[in-house]
């Protein structure tokens, strides 16, 4: 499978034959992105950016003219037997759609969410496993050091993980019309929290406006996470804070966008790590 993080490309080493080729679906403000990076990836000689889809003649001009690609206006048959892999940057809605038809040809990787319903997630997953492809979903915060760097801090604890407060928010402002449900935009806390716990929650509370989503969650242990997911004020926020038993009142609170974790105990600041 390919790699989409741009922070890492100095370390990227993939596939040892021929360069694969990639096709991006999707060239909206986040497909874009997806753009920039998968260009360099060709210029590096990683892989064969084969093309864009996209859904008007005005994209498809302005794509085919800056970015000396093809453009595609249907995701036709032809050009999927031509591609190895497939990058969908496109809305939550066609997600499942999209998927469903490009996995009998190619490894997919999806940006989440991977479907908007449980059924079509299962579906996809066994599709997947029928046509013997690689299925990625853009979970990208669980392979952030900072993650790594709580995977090891829980497990080394003495004491019992007894709750986790999440905030997984932007401005207010940056909100738009287009934009999923707030639990489907702001899903990466708990792809983070399956990854730590290894659990599935036993039950899940949640109250939703256009904008924030409110989920309080339930782990066997007893675990209790509360997290909004959405957008909320003037600033943008990425944390997790981990709660543990005990009279001292130890904290470890991870903020992915400093890329820091502070370690509290009595809530003063025992030591703090940048990663």
């Amino acid at each position: 499978m390919f790699i989409m993080e741009k922070s890492r490309m100095k370390n990227i080493k993939i596939y040892t034959g021929n360069r694969p080729s990639i096709l991006l679906v999707g060239a909206g403000g986040f497909g874009i992105k997806r753009l920039k990076i998968l260009k360099e990836f060709d210029k590096k000689g990683l892989i064969t950016l084969c093309g864009v889809v996209v859904k008007t003649e005005r994209s498809k001009a302005e794509i085919e003219r800056e970015y000396k690609i093809p453009a595609y206006l249907s995701l036709l048959g032809t050009i999927l037997e031509r591609t190895d892999a497939i990058v969908i940057a496109t809305p939550p809605s066609t997600h499942h759609s999209l998927v469903k038809k490009c996995l009998p040809y190619a490894h997919v990787f999806v940006e989440k969410p991977l479907a908007t319903t449980a059924k079509d997630a299962r579906e996809l997953h066994m599709l997947a496993a029928k046509y013997k492809k690689k299925l990625m979903v853009g979970h990208t915060f669980r392979f952030s050091p900072i993650t790594e760097e709580l995977k090891r801090e829980i497990a080394k604890k003495k004491r019992t993980l007894m709750r986790i407060h999440g905030v997984f928010t932007g401005t207010t402002l940056s909100h738009r019309e287009s934009y999923a449900h707030p639990a489907f935009e702001y899903l990466h806390p708990l792809d983070i929290l399956d990854y730590l716990l290894h659990k599935e929650p036993a039950t899940i509370w949640s109250r939703t406006n256009d904008l924030l989503c409110k989920a309080d969650i339930r782990y066997d242990g007893p675990i209790d996470a509360h997290l909004e997911l959405g957008w909320k004020g003037d600033k943008k926020i990425r944390s997790l804070e981990f709660f543990f038993s005990g009279s001292s009142q130890e904290t470890i609170r991870a903020d992915y966008l400093s890329n820091t974790i502070e370690y509290k105990r009595e809530n003063r600041i025992v030591y703090r790590k940048h990663k």
